[in-house]
């Protein structure tokens, strides 16, 4: 007769019960998870957050947690059966003494299997918040040491040194003087940080674009001649001196961050406004989208730049080089072009209103389909003829002598439809105006 009694359950019954509960939790967890009303994130985005898996889809972070939840309850009620019947092994009166001690140390090992098993389990979302928390140490660690070094080469950009000098009785002085040449080599290391980290680019940007108008202000522009004669405007434009070293770099810098940018920078990084950049050195550089309202640009070289909507609204650009400048879109409303060289400049669409202009002013093969002209005086600027089919404007114009109106102009002046009406007719150009 055998008097043994046999507590085990049915192995199905063990994993119905399991999946019962992992299922239960589950609908529990998604039911919380729906979103409401409240301005607190769910817990769904909570969970996310706290993995560190913000970048997964929702609908995966559910079904991993179903999935975890069920193993982890099955493995909980595995764990608690095998246990219960440890305790109470179904030993038969036959059994030899080496027989009951294996058959106990079987389920002992059976026992620590599935602990240490649902013990990894357990840990798993513990073991994954660890490493996120290390993750966020690490990265606050590299933007600690990333703002050591802007600061540091910030603080480079207004170095200055002392220097001795004698006056006219040989007494000696000791005076203070800008560093240039610390200056250049703090926007050589800004430049190289854009490079270590693109994200910082736009930071970066700004940081230079402050440092040119500044500087700007202790390095004012020359003042331009108050005779507008072309040859008045030759002799001025040659006569200015050189740029700062340091200023020029810095702007030069502000060219060539398009290339380190993480995303275009477009939402006026580039603020040049009533800078001081007069013979300039700026060719090939990458401007799109900046701001230059009132810099002053007389003598620069700006060929092959890219300006295409940038705005140079009352910018100063007489005796400017400007030759094959991307300009498509650029706002140069009263920009002052008097003896400036735009030969195959770009100008598709630009807004040349009361942008002025004079008999020295190159436009040969430059593109201006699609630009935007009024209140202005092309009389002194036959060479703008050829251009005016692919324009648009209206009466305010006064053309040179001979040259008629086109017929898509507008009859009247001051039309508060005006921009409107010149998109409308930007749309009806074949292939586009920006071709």
């Amino acid at each position: 007769m055998n008097d043994t009694i046999d507590i085990s359950l049915p192995g199905p019954l063990v994993y119905g019960v399991g999946g019962l509960i992992g299922l239960l939790v589950a609908s529990w967890l998604i039911a919380i998870t729906l979103p409401t009303a409240e301005t607190k994130p769910n817990t769904l985005t909570r969970i996310r957050d706290g993995l560190g898996l913000a970048g997964l889809p929702p609908v995966l972070i559910i079904a991993g947690t179903i999935a975890y939840t069920t193993i982890a309850a099955i493995l909980a009620v595995g764990l608690a059966v095998l246990m219960l019947g440890t305790i109470a092994l179904p030993f038969s009166e036959g059994m030899t003494a080496e027989e009951m001690r294996e058959g106990f140390l079987f389920h002992v090992l059976r026992l620590a299997g599935l602990t240490t098993v649902l013990g990894a389990v357990v840990a798993l979302p513990l073991t994954v918040i660890r490493l996120r928390m290390t993750q966020k140490q690490t990265e606050t660690a590299t933007e600690s040491l990333f703002n050591e070094k802007i600061n540091a080469a910030t603080e480079g950009l207004y170095a200055r040194r002392q220097v001795t000098e004698r006056d006219e009785d040989g007494q000696r002085h000791i005076i203070w003087q800008d560093d240039i040449v610390q200056r250049n080599a703090a926007i050589d290391r800004l430049e190289g940080l854009a490079r270590e980290n693109n994200a910082e680019t736009p930071r970066i940007a700004r940081l230079l674009s402050v440092y040119v108008r500044e500087l700007s202000a202790e390095v004012p522009a020359q003042e331009p001649p108050k005779d507008t004669k072309p040859d008045a405007w030759k002799d001025w434009v040659d006569a200015l001196p050189k740029p700062r070293s340091d200023m020029e770099k810095a702007a030069q810098t502000l060219g060539r961050l398009h290339e380190h940018a993480d995303a275009p920078l477009e939402n006026g990084e580039i603020d040049l406004r009533g800078a001081n950049l007069q013979k300039c050195d700026l060719k090939d550089l990458n401007f799109k989208q900046g701001l230059f309202q009132n810099v002053q640009l007389q003598g620069a070289y700006l060929g092959d730049a890219q300006l295409q909507g940038a705005n140079l609204g009352d910018a100063q650009l007489q005796g400017a080089y400007l030759w094959d400048a991307q300009l498509q879109g650029a706002n140069l409303g009263d920009a002052q072009l008097q003896r400036a060289n735009l030969w195959g400049a770009q100008l598709q669409g630009a807004n040349l209103g009361g942008a002025q202009f004079d008999a020295e002013t190159s436009l040969t093969t430059a593109t201006l389909r699609g630009a935007v002209v009024r209140e202005f005086d092309f009389t002194t600027l036959p060479e703008i003829a050829e251009h005016l089919e692919d324009m648009f404007g209206d009466v305010s114009v006064i053309r040179p002598e001979g040259v008629q109106k086109p017929d898509h102009w507008l009859d009247t002046k001051d039309d508060p439809e005006f921009f409107d009406q010149w998109r409308a007719w930007q749309a009806t150009l074949p292939s586009g105006w920006d071709k």
